[in-house]
């Protein structure tokens, strides 16, 4: 799974090998089967996420419980919600997968020490 995201990362940007071996050091994988939530309105969003298999989607829903869904995320793609990421505010949306998939996580703490520790990794954001 890293493998798609080290590709991803050395079209993007020059990374040494050890600066690769850094930034898997800090990846957290996880595994989404289909329907299952990666976040629920109300969550507090801590992590950067980016998708190496499948396909994400990030919805509201109404009082008339109706969905309303404001995009899909595929592979190679970055997913979360921002606002809740740096305001540690609770999410408006509802995060799921539409089909098995697999994320990347890293927290906001390492995402800021990656940042810091490799300068062009701040290209991925800016």
């Amino acid at each position: 799974m890293f493998e798609v995201f080290s590709k991803y990362l050395l079209n993007q940007i020059q990374l040494s090998d050890e600066e690769l071996e850094m930034i898997r050091e800090v990846t957290v994988v996880r595994k989404l089967r289909k329907n299952q939530y990666l976040l629920q309105e109300g969550d507090i969003w801590r992590f950067n996420a980016f998708i190496t298999r499948g396909c994400l989607r990030t919805y509201s829903v109404n009082d008339k419980s109706n969905e309303h869904i404001i995009n899909f995320a595929i592979e190679n793609w970055w997913i979360g919600d921002r606002e809740s990421l740096l305001n540690g505010t609770p999410l408006r949306f509802n995060i799921d997968a539409i089909e098995d998939s697999e994320v990347l996580l890293i927290s906001k703490d390492n995402f800021a020490m990656l940042n810091k520790s490799i300068p062009q990794f701040q290209d991925l954001v800016n």
